[in-house]
């Protein structure tokens, strides 16, 4: 019966971690806050560093 409800707990949780980017839920289905989550852990794992000869604009 634990091994039963430890299968059901670790799927559980395997569900809870899902969002639009590893399952088929549309970004429009997702709670409010998920999109901001998303894009702070994406912002913290790659920081662009912009060339200063470089100026901006077309």
């Amino acid at each position: 019966m634990i091994g039963d409800l430890e299968l059901e707990v670790a799927e559980l949780r395997r569900r809870v971690s899902m969002d639009s980017a590893n399952s088929s839920t549309p970004p429009s289905k997702e709670p409010i806050g998920a999109k901001e989550k998303r894009k702070a852990g994406r912002r913290q794992a790659s920081e662009r560093v912009r060339s200063k000869e470089k100026k901006p604009g077309g």
